[in-house]
C-alpha cells in the first residue's frame, strides 16, 4: 500500500528536522505505544497496541531513521509483528521552510501480511489513514510545544 501527504508545522525547519531525527521523540508520538527502548544500533524497539476490525493486539516493532539530505530529507523504516500479522514500512520525509512554519511532505510504502492482510482493502485503507492522521497530529503537537 502506498500513501503520501503533507502537513504544516508552526515551527522552523531546523526544529522540525531535529524532532523527526530524534527517534525517541518519534516513539512518543506513535499512537498506542505501550513502551519503547532505544537499542544500541540507534533504532527504537516498541510495543504498540493496534486495533483494526477484529484484529487487535500488541505489535512488537522496530523503527529506524536515516538522514538522506541533512536538514531537508530523511528516511524512516521499520517492521513489526503481532496478533497473527506482520508489517514493514519505508517512509520518506521532505521539509520546506515556509516563513515561520515548515511544510512536511511524506510518502510511505507499507507491506502488510498475515491476518491483517485478509481484511478488505477499503477497511485497511481507512485504518491506515486514521493511524497516520493520529501520528501526524501527535508529532505536530510535540513540535509546536517546544
Amino acid at each position: 500500500m502506498e500513501m503520501s501527504g503533507e502537513f504544516d508545522v508552526n515551527s522552523g525547519a531546523a526544529a522540525v528536522y531535529a524532532k523527526l531525527k530524534d527517534i525517541e521523540s518519534l516513539a512518543k508520538s506513535i499512537p498506542g505505544v505501550l513502551k519503547y527502548e532505544k537499542a544500541q544500533d540507534g533504532k527504537i524497539r516498541a510495543d504498540v497496541e493496534v486495533g483494526m476490525s477484529f484484529i487487535k493486539g500488541k505489535f512488537n516493532t522496530e523503527i529506524g531513521v536515516e538522514e538522506k539530505s541533512p536538514g531537508k530529507e530523511l528516511r524512516m523504516f521499520g517492521k513489526g509483528s503481532g496478533a497473527g500479522s506482520s508489517m514493514n514500512f519505508d517512509a520518506l520525509f521532505s521539509l520546506e521552510e515556509a516563513g515561520e512554519s515548515t511544510k512536511v511532505k511524506w510518502s510511505v510504502s507499507i507491506n502488510i501480511g498475515g491476518l491483517a492482510a485478509t481484511v478488505g482493502s477499503r477497511m485497511l485503507q481507512r485504518a491506515s489513514d486514521k493511524y497516520v492522521n493520529d501520528l501526524v497530529a501527535a508529532f505536530k503537537k510535540a513540535c509546536e510545544q517546544d
